[in-house]
């Protein structure tokens, strides 16, 4: 655990002592235990509340200040590459750690009423035993039982971004792409490249070789890759 202004994060890890460049993968909110990463990750973090230790306030400010405080105790000198899932790529568009020199943010989504696949998933949960996953839900998403209220996000990161997206007509199981045309649109904005996947949301499981040449888009040097705001159609099979 690597305390903070906002509370202990839940980074686990032992990164090589050698070299520069660290990958560190920001889990999503409903991540399952042992859930398979799509990259060999120096660190995994988990987001505060649910399968790690509780903040006083949830809320993607909150978890991207925590989690750029976290890496510069953890890692000082250490220039890292960020790979956020779901919620957790929302976290790592935001995070503003000079230390942090790309990030792959795979299914981010912009507004939480938008996302009705997820919505009703969530909902279909509320209220849980569990106090913590309840507040979770409401004060990072909007949610309660019988409630939507819109949480919108935007992007603060200065590093260049690629975005990995999935197909929203997926049938293939589990949820469909959550990434919206209009978040697509707010990410090229931002000047993010855009691979698309073919999967649902659930890219790491499905199609992980698109994370992977995410990770090596942005580790080249910026005088050799392709210019941003391009979106490539890589199928993954």
């Amino acid at each position: 655990m690597t305390p903070t202004k906002h509370g202990l994060v839940w980074l686990t890890g032992t990164p090589p002592e050698d070299g520069d460049d660290l990958v560190v993968c920001i889990r999503g909110a409903f991540a399952r235990p042992g859930h398979s990463l799509p990259f060999p990750c120096a660190a995994v973090i988990e987001l505060p509340g649910l399968q790690a230790p509780t903040f006083p306030r949830y809320g993607i400010a909150e978890f991207a200040e925590a989690f750029d405080e976290a890496l510069t105790t953890r890692f000082p000198g250490r220039t890292i590459t960020l790979i956020g899932l779901s919620t957790g790529a929302v976290v790592a568009l935001n995070m503003r750690s000079a230390q942090v020199k790309g990030v792959v943010a795979v299914e981010p989504f912009f507004s939480t009423a938008a996302i009705a696949p997820f919505a009703r998933m969530v909902q279909g949960w509320l209220p849980t035993p569990n106090p913590e996953a309840n507040r979770f839900a409401w004060e990072v998403f909007g949610y309660a039982a019988e409630r939507i209220e819109d949480r919108r996000f935007s992007i603060a990161a200065a590093a260049p971004i690629c975005a990995v997206v999935g197909d929203p007509s997926w049938a293939g199981g589990g949820l469909p792409s959550l990434t919206t045309p209009a978040d697509i649109e707010i990410l090229k904005a931002a000047g993010a490249r855009i691979l698309r996947a073919s999967s649902g949301h659930d890219v790491p499981a499905v199609a992980p070789e698109v994370i992977v040449e995410a990770v090596r888009w942005l580790r080249r040097p910026p005088d050799i890759r392709s210019p941003p705001s391009t979106t490539l159609p890589f199928r993954s099979r």
